[in-house]
């Protein structure tokens, strides 16, 4: 009854968009867990160009992130998201049927980077269409809705993955695929565009994300969620292929976890959404990256299953915490005419954290034999992080733009 209650009188596009990224979830979960295990145990190519691979789909999607944030607020958002999110379920499709045959690997990493250009050219739209449709105290819980949305999808995608993967690894790819174009048909028929007409305020071109490289706040703000996602990228590169090397667990028992994981997500999220905005959101930063911390460096003392399992959901909780207040920030800092380029430059420090990740992963994990010692290292990204953000209030004051500014720098 409390769930109804806080969502109602949301605007229809809010459930459209909640509908169509739960089945994309699903599709992106089938493949995600399971791409960097193909790489280095089916093709039997070490961690470190397991990274390098998908570093180069790191600097692709980084790209995408600002084409994107471009393309939505010269031209809309609803278009761009149906044609990245179909034209990424054939790219899907084309990957599954390439490694089925003879796999060679430049083309297949091309076709990765290409993936992560169009999955990276969806989100500025889709995130700046939520900032136009909701109205400023409801953001937080938006976003958060949206991840539980994307969760939903995260809760059966990685065991259904670690099924097929077990069949053949192409069908993740033409699961993946279908699905995409499912979400694509949603949007298409349901949303209509939100983006607010040009003013004399617009600035058109370029110029306008370079104009936002120069706000010092933001980008600082930008550089220590970098940090965050390097460290948060573990869980879905290295942390696999320790479960299945070190740990002894197989693809389905990996799948599970994930799945577990989405469970907390979809149970916990709005309700931790709802009580974080009592508080500052630097320091809410700072306490996430901190249980990142935490949860990371507890993979590195065990090995069971239920033990891996439970750092992952203290890891999870730290997303829960960090993703929805980062994306309502993002929203606060931006204008009108302004929200696709900033979610664009924010899209492209959190593409590269996440997809050079394994890189960064994979290098330690060859210079670092030790497992414990490993994982130390890693949670000493969110040590680092944290101590940006609390440094951050300061200078959000002077860095959030938006009729939202005042509210947002009492809870910077």
């Amino acid at each position: 009854m409390g769930f109804r209650k806080e969502f109602s009188g949301f605007d229809r596009r809010v459930w459209t968009l909640f509908t169509a990224r739960t089945i994309d979830g699903a599709g992106f979960s089938f493949m995600y867990p399971f791409l960097a295990i193909y790489l280095h145990d089916q093709l039997h190519i070490s961690m470190s160009v397991v990274g390098l691979i998908l570093l180069v789909a790191a600097g692709a999607g980084a790209v995408g992130n600002l084409v994107g944030g471009e393309i939505a607020d010269a031209y809309g958002r609803k278009r761009l998201m149906v044609i990245s999110i179909l034209t990424r379920g054939l790219v899907f499709v084309a990957i599954g049927a390439y490694i089925a045959g003879q796999v060679d690997l430049i083309t297949l990493t091309l076709l990765v980077a290409v993936n992560f250009f169009l999955g990276s050219v969806f989100e500025p739209a889709n995130n700046a269409m939520v900032a136009d449709i909701v109205e400023p105290g409801r953001r937080l819980e938006v976003y958060g809705l949206l991840r539980i949305g994307m969760n939903l999808g995260w809760i059966i995608g990685p065991m259904v993955g670690g099924v097929l993967a077990s069949i053949s690894y192409s069908w993740i790819f033409y699961c993946s695929g279908v699905l995409c174009f499912v979400a694509g048909l949603i949007i298409q028929v349901w949303i209509r565009e939100s983006r607010p007409a040009p003013n004399s305020e617009s600035v058109t071109g370029w110029k306008g994300s370079s104009a936002i490289f120069r706000n010092g706040s933001f980008i600082f703000f930008c550089s220590m969620c970098l940090l965050v996602f390097i460290m948060a990228g573990q869980m879905t590169s290295t942390f696999p292929v320790f479960s299945k090397d070190s740990a002894g667990l197989n693809e389905l028992s990996i799948g599970v976890i994930f799945g577990i994981t989405a469970v907390l997500v979809v149970v916990a999220q709005f309700p931790l959404a709802h009580y974080i905005r009592k508080f500052k959101t630097s320091h809410v930063m700072a306490a996430g990256s901190l249980v990142y911390t935490l949860g990371f460096m507890f993979i590195g003392f065990t090995r069971d299953f239920w033990l891996l399992t439970l750092a992952m959901c203290v890891v999870t909780v730290g997303e829960m915490i960090i993703s929805p207040a980062a994306m309502n920030l993002v929203a606060s800092m931006s204008s009108e005419t302004t929200r696709g380029r900033y979610m664009g430059v924010w899209g492209l420090f959190a593409s590269f954290g996440w997809s050079s990740a394994p890189f960064v992963g994979g290098v330690m994990v060859d210079l670092i034999q030790d497992q414990t010692l490993f994982w130390m290292a890693v949670g000493i990204y969110g040590v680092l992080s944290a101590i940006g953000f609390l440094a951050l209030t300061r200078m959000l004051t002077s860095g959030i733009n938006g009729a939202n500014s005042r509210k947002a720098q009492d809870k910077s």
